[in-house]
């Protein structure tokens, strides 16, 4: 059970619960445009991404400082063009959230986020990991499970 109020330094700042099950009906990520020296056309890599609800959003964003993620349930209205569906997260849309893992290193630097989906109204698979949410070089980058 998560704690409340939520310790400033925890991943996960709000009940996990109160999202569980929900259907998801978007999925966003915020791009950042890219800096001198960056490859632009590196795909999936993001500062913040949104499983958008109805009329809120999860956002799992990424401290720029210490690559640690946190992730909020905040009101949500996205402003184009910089909020833009990602490819690897597609599958998402549709989908019900299930379970989520916060993901420690061994240098303990919460960077690693987790999540299930439910899958053709199968609920069983929503403990089921489908894709991680990682924290390098101040960016998301997507990973698929399974």
């Amino acid at each position: 059970m998560t704690r409340f109020p939520p310790n400033p330094h925890d991943m996960l700042r709000f009940d996990w619960e109160a999202v569980e099950g929900v259907r998801v009906s978007a999925v966003l990520a915020y791009e950042t445009p890219a800096e001198p020296g960056e490859d632009a056309s590196a795909p999936g890599q993001w500062e913040k991404i949104a499983f958008v609800l109805d009329g809120e959003a999860v956002v799992v964003s990424v401290d720029f400082d210490t690559d640690q993620l946190f992730v909020e349930r905040l009101p949500f209205d996205p402003k184009a063009p910089l909020w833009v569906p990602p490819p690897a997260l597609a599958y998402a849309v549709g989908q019900r959230l299930g379970w989520a893992w916060e993901v420690r290193n061994y240098r303990g630097y919460l960077d690693g986020f987790i999540l299930a989906f439910e899958a053709d109204g199968d609920m069983s698979a929503a403990l089921d990991p489908r894709c991680m949410l990682l924290g390098i070089a101040s960016r998301i980058e997507v990973l698929t499970i399974g």
